[in-house]
């Protein structure tokens, strides 16, 4: 009673076979997770599998637009935060949803999904407030996948295409600095 134990990083890896890491990272194993929608009125084609890849984010901005309603700028005069998500209603009548990319920061760890590709980074323990300056963004710290190719996420190719890794980082760092990730609180 007076204890908690999960059931342990073994696994955790075990359970996201074949995906890499578990929760907590931002690799394949950590945030694919699959999303079941039920809405009989909108959703014709019952049964059918989407590979489109969204977000949490994404579900409010659904409510949103499902429901005819507008977001609001502010509340009892204080401002909200604009949603950052995209409706998903596109992408229950073709498999296609339109936006730059998907962004996330969990503890540290980073990633920026642009169509076919993925860019991933764990904390720099040397230095854990690693993203308080550009500069300290070394492009050595990201690791580049082919999501088409490689879901799994086992074949780096930051140094293949360092343009394509460089351009990602670019953008998380302009996200996060957005949407207040960096610098990262401690």
């Amino acid at each position: 009673p007076e204890g908690y134990t999960a059931y342990g990083l073994n696994w955790a890896n075990a359970s996201n076979t074949p995906f890499r890491e578990y929760k907590h990272w931002v690799n394949e194993g950590g945030i694919s997770t699959p999303l079941i929608a039920h809405w009989p009125n909108g959703i014709k084609d019952i049964g059918t599998f989407r590979k489109t890849p969204s977000h949490l984010i994404d579900i409010m901005a659904t409510c949103v637009d499902v429901a005819k309603a507008s977001y609001p700028k502010t509340f009892e005069n204080n401002s909200i935060i604009p949603m950052e998500g995209k409706s998903l209603v596109s992408t229950f009548t073709e498999d296609k949803l339109e936006r730059e990319a998907l962004y996330w920061e969990h503890e540290g760890n980073r990633a920026v999904r642009m169509d076919k590709w993925k860019l991933v980074s764990k904390p720099n323990k040397q230095n854990p407030r690693f993203w308080d300056k550009t500069k300290e963004l070394q492009l050595e710290n990201w690791e580049l996948y082919d999501m088409q190719l490689d879901r799994t996420e086992m074949n780096n190719l930051a140094t293949k295409h360092p343009d394509i890794t460089s351009k990602m980082a670019d953008m998380w760092m302009r996200w996060a600095k957005r949407v207040g990730a960096v610098p990262r609180p401690l």
